[in-house]
């Protein structure tokens, strides 16, 4: 199963229903749990719809507390690297995703200053990028074009941990 959501470009993004279950385990219902976070990988159709199909989660060189998460960048780029190869160079960065430990999450101040960093990468350039935070209730997703300082919510769900 997936989840159509439609970019401020008005592409498509297509969200596999099993890489938000990966997500979701990390939700931050019990109270000493830390954020976690990863990239987003996915691939682009023919049609023009960028499908999200894989990610990856927290890496023994994160930082994590209950309010801050910091990806470190060797662990995620070797896993993305692995499946860049492994489909044939199809699978590529499409963006971020961490946890929140509120019921309907909304990026920090330290949260947009990041993602702007991440707009201003060559990676952004042809589609923009995603972001996603899970929340205790609702996950959210966020997208940007290329260089854009503002971001723009494009869907939510309700956030399925435990279930």
């Amino acid at each position: 199963m997936t989840l159509l959501f439609r970019t401020g470009a008005g592409r498509l993004l297509e969200v596999r229903r099993d890489v938000l279950q990966t997500m979701w385990a990390f939700s931050q219902i019990d109270p000493e749990a830390t954020e976690a976070g990863g990239i987003l990988i996915g691939h682009e159709r023919p049609q023009g719809e960028t499908v999200l199909d894989r990610l990856t989660t927290p890496q023994s060189g994160d930082r994590r507390t209950r309010t801050r998460f910091h990806r470190s960048v060797d662990g995620h780029q070797d896993l993305l690297n692995l499946m860049w190869l492994a489909s044939g160079q199809t699978r590529t960065y499409i963006g971020e995703w961490h946890t929140h430990p509120e019921p309907v999450p909304s990026p920090s101040s330290m949260d947009l200053r990041s993602w702007r960093k991440h707009l201003k990468q060559k990676e952004a350039q042809e589609h923009g990028l995603n972001f996603i935070i899970v929340g205790t209730s609702v996950t959210r997703i966020w997208h940007a074009g290329y260089g854009a300082r503002a971001v723009t919510l494009i869907g939510e769900t309700d956030t399925e941990a435990g279930k």
